[in-house]
């Protein structure tokens, strides 16, 4: 059981200092997952996790996951777990309920006689669109970040050593593998078509002022050293 916020006045973090941390030879990547779009929704299952049809590999022929190259459904057991508790709730047979949530489902009969349907028969043919750029519950990707501070009043990040810091993420999967036919929300602010999975941002923050006090205090990001930082697949 929570908390009751409404005894919180002030729920900013503030007054935060990051100092004399040493972050070195960090390797990381990002797993990006094309999320299948239907009827210009993400299609998710009863937990809000993605459908997902295919994989980012070099691998042309480890790359289908739930679908075929010529567009028939590829059984596995999580595409079969979603799918079959989409059909019980069409049903009726799984019905919402404080603990069950059913809500969150988008899996409709579109997909449920796609993966159903006789692979001789044309209703076994599926041409998804795949929304890019996000993880298996379509969070926005962002790389790597290092040191982030994020919805603070004052804070400081100072004399922090950041070094060796290398992002193994694969090529996004618009610019190879696949279509994209759009982007996560709040992909980047300057380019809302740009990839972020091959990113490294060593110092990120967000939503932040400076210190609350009278007269104001700068918040302060000063003497950090960031060296040797590198990635495999930078580009949009």
């Amino acid at each position: 059981q929570g908390f009751d916020l409404s005894e919180f006045d002030n729920k900013t973090s503030s007054n935060i200092s990051i100092e004399n941390n040493i972050v070195r030879d960090i390797k990381c990547w990002t797993n990006e997952i094309p999320a299948t779009v239907l009827g210009g929704k993400v299609v998710n299952d009863v937990r809000g996790a993605v459908f997902q049809t295919v994989k980012v590999t070099e691998d042309a022929a480890d790359r289908p996951l739930a679908i075929t190259s010529d567009g028939k459904y590829k059984r596995n057991p999580v595409a079969d777990m979603q799918i079959m508790t989409a059909k019980a709730i069409e049903d009726g047979i799984l019905a919402s309920s404080p603990e069950l949530q059913t809500e969150p489902n988008s899996i409709t009969s579109t997909l449920i006689d796609w993966a159903a349907a006789d692979p001789a028969s044309p209703e076994s043919f599926f041409s998804p669109s795949y929304r890019c750029n996000g993880d298996s519950m379509h969070h926005v990707s962002k790389g790597m970040i290092i040191i982030r501070v994020e919805d603070t009043e004052g804070f400081e990040i100072s004399y922090n050593v950041i070094e060796g810091i290398d992002n193994l993420s694969k090529v996004p999967f618009g610019t190879t593998f696949g279509t994209c036919t759009d982007y996560h929300a709040g992909a980047s602010v300057e380019n809302g078509n740009e990839q972020q999975a091959g990113n490294v941002r060593a110092i990120s923050v967000a939503a932040v002022t400076g210190y609350n006090v009278v007269p104001t205090e700068s918040s302060k990001i000063l003497n950090n050293q960031i060296s040797n930082v590198t990635s495999e697949n930078s580009g949009e």
